[in-house]
């Protein structure tokens, strides 16, 4: 199944999802966000199925709806590393942005850093989930590339998740 321009499927996270809805004294908590919301989005990934290709057509293709996954070919236009030194044992997180369309971050977690650095540049294949993020308090690294999204529709994700489907 391939993805038009236009529309994709990204999956947000249980925290993130329950701080966007509303609490009522005596009724069930309501979402913000519906068929019809229009969202600032970025689009990520965690960590994927990864690898350095040789340059061939960019493209995003839809794997599998219900978590999303999808294949995205896309050359790696910025790179960074930081140092978690708050989390015991300190670890080191590396950030791709993909040359996508739609644009895209790698969070590259289980990376050395020099491998995370000798990805600018290169052409890569990956496959995983993608995320959503709509809130700014939730995204934190060194980059990022914000899309006007309009939902079409929320679905249950996996576990507490959800699954919007948007248009770009």
């Amino acid at each position: 199944m391939s993805v038009s321009q236009t529309t994709l499927f990204c999956q947000i996270g249980e925290t993130e999802w329950a701080d966007s809805l509303v609490y009522g004294a005596r009724e069930p908590p309501r979402p913000t966000i519906t068929a019809g919301s229009h969202l600032r989005l970025q689009l990520w990934m965690p960590q994927a199925h990864l690898e350095a290709t040789m340059p061939r057509e960019q493209g995003v293709r839809l794997v599998r709806v219900e978590e999303p996954t999808y294949e995205v070919s896309a050359r790696v236009r910025r790179v960074a590393v930081r140092e978690l030194y708050r989390i015991q044992p300190p670890r080191v997180v590396g950030y791709a942005l993909l040359d996508s369309l739609p644009p895209m971050v790698l969070v590259l977690e289980r990376m050395e850093t020099k491998s995370v650095e000798e990805l600018r540049g290169k052409f890569v294949a990956v496959t995983g989930t993608l995320m959503g993020t709509f809130y700014k308090v939730f995204w934190n690294p060194p980059f990022s590339s914000w899309l006007d999204a309009e939902v079409r529709e929320v679905r249950d994700g996996p576990g507490d998740n959800k699954v919007l489907e948007v248009a770009i």
